[in-house]
């Protein structure tokens, strides 16, 4: 979408968000960093640990479920504030909204991956044999 709207010269015009119920863009870092980067490049908005709750279709809103923390009073045993997390609905208007459904890799890909994982160093990219 980001290339295509580039392409159509109707990028500058457009706020693009992600929005994602898990607390990370990718469970590997060094994917993960490059993600981030892409997005930090491009101008693209993410946010995590916002799952959708409510579409409203017809006034083009899309509601999440988050949580959010505060500061709470102040522990005089710890020296520090006590951290207070809250749950909080967020409604944001949209043009268009593209929403996957849950997904997961088939149980072959996911065996392949462990055993995969068990072999690399995900910081330098490199496998040992075996």
């Amino acid at each position: 979408m980001e290339d295509y709207l580039r392409s159509q010269k109707a990028r500058n015009k457009t706020k693009m968000s992600y929005f994602t119920n898990s607390g990370k863009m990718f469970p590997i870092p060094i994917f993960e960093k490059a993600i981030i980067n892409h997005y930090n490049t491009r101008d693209m908005n993410y946010k995590l640990k916002h799952n959708l709750v409510k579409i409203d279709t017809d006034k083009k809103l899309a509601t999440f479920a988050t949580k959010i923390k505060k500061k709470g009073a102040w522990d005089e045993d710890l020296e520090e504030y006590e951290e207070i997390i809250e749950d909080k609905l967020i409604t944001k208007p949209y043009d268009f909204i593209h929403i996957p459904p849950p997904m997961s890799a088939p149980d072959v890909v996911k065996k392949f991956f462990i055993t995969l994982a068990k072999r690399c160093c995900w910081k330098t990219w490199t496998c040992r044999s075996g």
